[in-house]
């Protein structure tokens, strides 16, 4: 309980002290856990079992202020559960996209930017039964 008032102040203390954001590009890495399926299993168990392990990132960027793309791809292994039968298996994910951006008031000053992505997926997965 401590930590997730920490966590909860350490977020409100970035959220109220961040300045403007500039940048026409982005690098986004994330590491977590995959819960299999298993709505009783608590956060910090699927967590310390490293065999669950799900890592990727988003990287992305617009030029001028309007078109853009990005792309996210993520890994997760044991996926499907950590039983032997199952193998080596794993799931894939790479979703490509291309973003349009409307400056309203400007790309450098108080304005606002409303913006739209569209794209595709390609999930890849590893299952074998043995």
């Amino acid at each position: 309980m401590k930590i997730l008032r920490a966590m909860s102040l350490a977020a409100l203390v970035l959220l109220l002290g961040s300045a403007t954001a500039g940048a026409q590009g982005h690098v986004n890495v994330f590491v977590g856990s995959n819960f299999s399926g298993d709505a009783g299993r608590s956060l910090s168990e699927a967590l310390n079992n490293g065999n669950r392990l799900t890592w990727g990132a988003d990287v992305g960027g617009m030029t001028k202020g309007i078109f853009g793309a990005e792309v996210d791809f993520s890994h997760s292994r044991k996926f499907f559960g950590d039983d032997p039968r199952l193998g080596n298996n794993y799931v894939f994910t790479l979703i490509p996209s291309l973003i349009v951006g409307v400056p309203v008031g400007g790309e450098h000053g108080p304005g606002i930017q409303p913006y739209g992505t569209a794209g595709f997926g390609w999930i890849r997965r590893n299952l074998e039964d043995q």
